[in-house]
């Protein structure tokens, strides 16, 4: 369940970028 929390947050600075 962590590594989700995790690929969400990668997820939404990439779409910030």
């Amino acid at each position: 369940m962590a590594e989700e929390c995790l690929g969400s947050e990668e997820n939404a600075r990439s779409l910030s970028k």
